[in-house]
């Protein structure tokens, strides 16, 4: 994912794009709202969509 891509995520999870650079959010936050997220995704294939992204994501980090 580049960082140009970020603002796509941030709409399709409907988040502020500061939402992913906050300093002081607890990693498991970051995983509870992610499945949070995920779960209101209307679609299987959207669902399965955003979890290969995270996939990717944590590849690179």
């Amino acid at each position: 994912m580049y960082a140009t891509e970020v603002p796509v995520f941030a709409s399709v999870l409907q988040v502020p794009l500061l939402y992913f650079f906050e300093d002081e959010i607890d990693p498991d936050d970051i995983d509870h709202a992610l499945l949070l997220e995920t779960n209101r995704l209307p679609t299987l294939e959207a669902k399965q969509s955003a979890l290969e992204l995270v996939r990717v994501l944590a590849r690179l980090y």
